[in-house]
């Protein structure tokens, strides 16, 4: 592993952050979720957000404490307003990782292989809000 300069270090130490509160909050979804499909989602996204901070801790050689408010936030969020209502929000701060993602990525090999995944659970995410609305229109309308 090359030496990483300090703007590296910086941007890595945030992601981790980010990994280690995403994980948190994931997990406190999950166990709010009443659909077995989407709290088993919701357990495999924690789940690699926490494989995600390790891979960062491995080069910033620090331990990174979460944020715990915006665990108790999107936690509060979720109780009151619903999961795709805390998901959403939590998801809208994706946007601008691309570019620190690409930043990093000559340095760290592995950025590129976390961006993706990153994509992925959007995705995932996507689909399962996308779903939940159609659940939610079809009462509606029956």
């Amino acid at each position: 592993m090359s030496i990483l300069d300090n703007e590296t270090i910086k941007i890595i130490l945030q992601f981790q952050r980010n990994e280690i509160t995403e994980h948190l909050v994931y997990k406190a979804l999950a166990r709010f979720g009443k659909n077995e499909p989407n709290r088993a989602l919701l357990e495999k996204i924690s789940e690699e957000e926490l494989i995600h901070y390790n891979i960062w801790k491995k080069y910033s050689q620090e331990e990174v404490k979460p944020n715990y408010f915006l665990v108790w936030f999107y936690a509060l969020l979720a109780r009151v307003l619903g999961s795709t209502f805390a998901i959403k929000l939590m998801e809208s701060g994706e946007k601008t990782a691309q570019t620190a993602y690409s930043k990093i990525s000559s340095q760290v090999p592995e950025a590129k292989d976390i961006y993706k995944q990153e994509i992925d659970h959007e995705q995932a995410l996507i689909r399962l809000i996308d779903e939940e609305k159609l659940y939610y229109m079809g009462s509606v309308v029956l």
